[in-house]
């Protein structure tokens, strides 16, 4: 149960958080999603976020099952339910083989035959950017090949994006919307 009320509706808001919630449903299909519901306390944040994830989720270089590939890895390495159970179906739609998305969830080591050269990279990256803070400058060299310099922008950034969303789902433990997968922690 999140540790706070959590922010939905424009009757739960005060005033100056009225125009940012009208923000969130244009971005979210009419809905306030976790990390929004505690951001609201405060709006100048949740708007900045909410703008940052609309250019990471819409205006990005990197196709789908990457970006979505990436993000499960993120929830799993810092063990966010919520981002997991978000983004898992996301994922599987996308053509990340299921295998691969049961052996991120139990943590156990993927089987690299069932990846594509661009997922390979990505999930080296994000592995290693989380373990190790930073990347090697080899797989720095061979993310560039892969993706060009406008895509590691896009390929960190949403490992950052989602790294800090988990960040704050956690430390106000937002549970996932029913009826999603959920992650064992």
């Amino acid at each position: 149960m999140t540790r706070v009320k959590e922010i939905r509706e424009n009757d739960d808001a005060s005033e100056d958080i009225h125009l940012v919630l009208d923000k969130l449903k244009e971005s979210y299909n009419g809905r306030i999603v976790g990390p929004y519901r505690v951001l609201l306390y405060k709006p100048s944040l949740a708007e900045v976020v909410c703008n940052t994830a609309d250019q990471i989720r819409k205006e990005t270089t990197l196709e789908s099952e990457i970006r979505e590939l990436v993000t499960i890895i993120v929830a799993r390495q810092i063990d966010c339910v919520y981002v997991w159970s978000a983004h898992q179906p996301g994922a599987l739609q996308s053509g990340v083989p299921i295998e691969v998305i049961d052996s991120i969830e139990k943590k156990h080591e993927i089987n690299y035959k069932l990846l594509s050269n661009r997922q390979r990279i990505a999930v080296d990256f994000t592995n290693e950017l989380i373990k190790n803070n930073r990347v090697s400058d080899q797989l720095f060299d061979d993310a560039q090949k892969t993706f060009g310099i406008e895509g590691v922008v896009d390929l960190a950034s949403t490992i950052g994006q989602y790294y800090m969303l988990g960040s704050v789902l956690n430390s106000f433990e937002v549970d996932p919307d029913p009826d999603r997968p959920v992650l064992s922690v």
